[in-house]
Order: structure tokens, then sequence, then C-alpha cells
């Protein structure tokens, strides 16, 4: 296709920078992700290596592929405006593209973990595989690790409080919480996560608890459940962790601690929740809550709290989960999946 074009962003700043026109709920997770980067402790000088990519097709970003120090997977990044305004084949083009550029910089055991839109995914690994092929390298695609439905949430989509307020508090988590929420953290990470190390996830929750964006369910005083959210763009924020105590299912907690930070973070008022305070936050108030689910029990809780996914039917086609103002699909399978060499025979 006439008029792509790759480049390579000198550092994560850069990235950020030529991203921010689309800082949109469906961009959360590459952009987010390296707002993260920047907040995290830098790894020892030359201990991991950084990538940002992108592939334009004139003044547009289509595509962006980013591995930053800390990163774990790579991302892929599809922004909702080449979705919408790309042609398939076009977008084929760019990816093709986008493998063979990171393939030259790389190596074909590089990119061996990635997450992102399933159909991008899938497209940019087959695409990969030809250019690991052409070096000489038979790669094969694994199962998803990983496989979950993202939306998002809006001021005109979010639900609102109870008539009468619940008889618990959401209130912040600070670093003073550590000690007791961690037993609880951990229980959290026993559900669908890959096991890591006890002290990486004491790590990451130390992380989590110093950006302040973690907001604990008390009742009577009990600690019930946390949500946590997270990778905060000018005009997004995730909802990163949401759990319930199995002594505090059933009661509507869930919902109601996803429903309270949607209304809080939106700037919805009155939050209609004790324990939240009425004014903006002070990541700022923004224009999309973003999330994935990983179960059709899951995107109930979300839906009915004012997310944007779809209605599963028997047949398993989705009916519905359109933006209110804009009428398009506010909704995306997104997979972690990856590569590995093929047996020699």
């Amino acid at each position: 296709m006439a008029g792509l074009r790759f480049v390579r962003f000198p550092d994560a700043a850069a990235a950020i920078k030529a991203l921010q026109p689309y800082d949109d709920g469906f961009m959360n997770g590459p952009l987010g992700n390296l707002y993260d980067n920047l907040q995290r402790p830098a790894p020892p000088d030359g201990s991991a290596e950084a990538y940002y990519m992108a592939i334009y097709c004139g003044d547009d970003i289509l595509l962006t592929l980013t591995m930053a120090p800390t990163d774990r997977a790579w991302g892929l990044g599809c922004p909702q405006y080449a979705r919408r305004e790309t042609a398939p084949p076009s977008l084929k083009e760019a990816i093709d593209l986008l493998a063979k550029r990171a393939m030259d910089i790389t190596h074909p055991l590089a990119v061996d973990m990635l997450y992102g839109e399933k159909g991008a995914v899938d497209a940019f690994f087959h695409s990969w595989l030809d250019a690991a092929a052409s070096k000489g390298v038979r790669l094969r695609i694994n199962d998803p690790i990983l496989d979950t439905r993202a939306s998002y949430t809006t001021p005109q989509s979010v639900t609102s409080p109870p008539p009468t307020r619940p008889d618990y508090k959401i209130i912040p988590a600070t670093g003073d919480d550590f000690a007791e929420l961690f037993p609880l953290y951990l229980d959290f990470t026993t559900y669908g996560r890959r096991t890591r190390a006890l002290d990486v996830e004491e790590a990451h929750l130390r992380f989590v608890l110093q950006q302040g964006n973690s907001w604990l369910c008390r009742v009577d005083n009990t600690l019930a459940g946390f949500v946590v959210l997270g990778r905060p763009t000018p005009n997004t924020i995730a909802i990163r962790h949401v759990y319930v105590a199995p002594e505090h299912r059933r009661k509507g907690i869930a919902e109601g601690m996803v429903r309270a930070v949607n209304r809080y973070y939106l700037g919805v008022r009155p939050v209609g929740y004790d324990g939240l305070p009425e004014g903006d936050p002070p990541v700022g108030v923004k224009s999309f809550i973003c999330l994935n689910a990983i179960d059709a029990a899951a995107e109930n809780i979300y839906r009915r709290a004012g997310f944007l996914f779809p209605l599963r039917t028997t047949d398993e086609e989705a009916a519905g989960g359109r933006d209110p103002v804009s009428g398009r699909k506010a909704w995306q399978q997104s997979v972690l999946r990856g590569v590995e060499p093929e047996p020699a025979n």
C-alpha cells in the first residue's frame, strides 16, 4: 500500500507524544502501559531492551508494537481510527510491514508473547512466522494464554447509584494498608492468572498502592474487597483488578465498587457511595474507563455498572455493545498468546 512507513521512536516519551491523538477507549492498553512504565523504576542499564514502533499511513498511525523494559509481553495497538477508516487489505499490508521491520531490528525469537486485539494479534503472528521462515527459523503459534473481551464506559453510559446507600464504604487504599490487603490480593491472583513469585506480587501491589488509584471496600470495618485502577492517560483509566472475599459475595459488592469508581473517575456527581470524595480525582476526570472481562458472568456485572459489553446470544453471537454517542462498536476480543520454535523432527 502506497504511503505506509515504519517508525521506531527513540523512547517511551516520544511514542506517547505521537499517540496522544488516539487516546480513546480502545488504546488505553498500549498508551496507558507506556505511561505506567514511565512511573516504574528503571532496570539496571543494559539489562532490558525497549522497542517503540509504529506503522504510519500518511500522518495517521495504523499500528503500534511496543516492549518497555519492565513489560512481560509485547503490546500491539490498533487505534480505533485505523480500524474505522482503513480497509482490511490495507491493515494486512501494514501488519506485514510491521512484522518485517520488527524482525530486521530484533530476531525471530524476540516477539515471543503478544497482547492486543485478537484479529490483529493473529494476523501479526502469521506475518511474523513468514518473516522468521525467511531467516531459516520455523515457529508455531500457541493457543491463547488469556482470552478476554475489552470494553469501556463513558459519562453517557455510566449507571446511577442505588436509591439507598449500601451498608459498606469504599475508601482510598494507601501504602499503610499493604499488610492487611496483601493476603486478599494473593487470593485474587489464584483466579485466572499465571502465578508469579511472591516478591514479584509484593512489588506489584506496592507499586499500585503508590499510584493512589486503589480502593478498599469495608463492611463494618472488615475488609470485604478491593478494586485497583491503573494505566491512566489524559483521557482514560483502566480497572485492573476487582475482587470480593468469598464470604462477602452475592451481595452486590463487586458491581457497587465498579459503579462507584466509574462515577468518581468520570466526574459524574453525586458519586452516591460512602467513602468516595465528591471532588475531582488527582489523576483528573476521564472520558473513558476501560476494562477486560474474562467470561460472560463478569460481563453481566460490568454491563450493569455501565460498561458497553454486548449481550451474548445462545449461539455465542453478540448483540448490542454500541457506543451511545458515536454508535460504533464499543468492545473487542483481546488475547495474550505466543509463539515458540517448532520441535525438531
